[in-house]
């Protein structure tokens, strides 16, 4: 009995890793993909734009953003930066 809460202790932190470096695996399969539409967005003079829809269920929202100016909790109020994945693309999580 005295074990479980040291298994779920040591269980935690070693989920939210494998998530990370899913959503991070995610993203650069379709990185191509977001490149492009980052490329059209600048042409149209954006500096950010939601490039992608990674909401599982109506009440776990997350998407994965560019933002030219590195402010991405401003592009969606409510929404706090969950990753960054580097050249000004987050994932934001409600």
């Amino acid at each position: 009995m005295a074990a479980f809460p040291l298994m779920v202790v040591a269980t935690v932190p070693s989920m939210e890793m494998i998530r990370s470096a899913t959503d991070e695996l995610r993203f650069l399969i379709h990185k191509d993909h977001y490149d492009a539409v980052v490329a059209k967005a600048k042409l149209e003079g954006k500096h950010s734009i939601i490039v992608d829809d990674w909401s599982i269920f109506f009440n776990a929202n997350s998407f994965v953003i560019w933002d030219e100016q590195d402010q991405p909790e401003k592009m969606i109020s409510g929404f706090r930066s969950s990753q960054i994945f580097g050249n000004h693309y987050y994932l934001i999580v409600d």
